[in-house]
């Protein structure tokens, strides 16, 4: 039960970032689907594997290449999709964790979040260079097809 509240809220989070984003009527609900899918695979991978590294890597990769895949079917750029897709999985907590403890002086904690955040966004970007990848394959197969 608590997995699905946290898809359903998600969502809605990430429908309402794709607002902010100025994304078509079009294109919403797809953008929020892919960022709630990509925030399921997440929470199954993050289940399964206790790595959040590893869980944000494939969920990332998995939003990126659905983006790709949508975006040649609804005729419009990847970032339509992607972008709503990847704020989800921000490491929000341990910025603000890395901040807090830089601020009560805690310097070995503050390293330790910030590492992790580094480490996250690290997940996120190779996430994201593996769907270009898949893009140019697909691009380079789309002749033979």
């Amino acid at each position: 039960m608590n997995m699905l509240f946290s898809v359903i809220s998600v969502f809605f989070c990430t429908l309402a970032s794709a607002t902010l984003f100025n994304i078509k009527k079009k294109n919403l609900m797809v953008a929020a689907t892919i960022g709630a899918v990509g925030w399921l695979l997440y929470k199954i991978v993050n289940n399964s594997t206790e790595s959040i590294y590893i869980s944000t890597f494939i969920a990332a990769a998995i939003v990126g290449i659905s983006g790709e895949v949508v975006s040649r079917y609804k005729k419009a750029p990847a970032t339509v999709f992607t972008l709503p897709g990847i704020i989800p999985l921000v490491p929000g907590a341990y910025i603000y964790y890395s901040m807090l403890s830089l601020v009560t002086s805690d310097y070995s904690a503050a390293a330790e979040f910030g590492a992790k955040t580094v480490f996250i966004a690290l997940s996120i970007s190779c996430g994201i260079i593996i769907s270009l990848a898949f893009r140019t394959i697909l691009i380079k197969l789309k002749p033979r097809i």
